[in-house]
């Protein structure tokens, strides 16, 4: 029987619409429709709240020649996609990039940030 523990990261691709992004490293996502909360009432029981969640991409990223920052900069209502080495994918979409990209000339590096409704694409078979 295969193991459910095993970890899903590993090498990762990000598309953003229809250019390829490489990243320098690991990156942090966040895809979760839903952000709950919980609380204690004045009479001690506790109860939970849900809000919408602002889903994210964040990580530091190979900058390169054919990388165009003033364009990623103007892009609105992208899509972001993340696709780990397992084969599980998340999509961000209506996305925008939120950072500034602070780029590290030492190290050929940008990093950025994107935020938008986001969504984890159904498990692989």
């Amino acid at each position: 029987m295969a193991s459910n523990t095993a970890p899903v990261g590993g090498n990762v691709t990000v598309r953003c619409d229809a250019d390829m992004i490489s990243a320098e490293g690991a990156i942090t996502c966040m895809f979760d429709e839903y952000s709950h909360t919980m609380a204690r009432a004045a009479d001690g029981t506790p109860y939970g709240t849900e809000s919408y969640a602002v889903g994210f991409v964040d990580g530091t990223f190979v900058h390169t020649k054919s990388l165009d920052l003033a364009k990623l900069n103007k892009l609105r209502g992208a899509t972001i996609t993340v696709v780990l080495a397992s084969g599980r994918s998340g999509t961000l979409r209506e996305a925008l990039l939120v950072s500034a990209s602070e780029v590290d000339s030492s190290k050929g590096t940008v990093k950025l940030r994107w935020e938008g409704v986001g969504a984890w694409d159904p498990n692989p078979a």
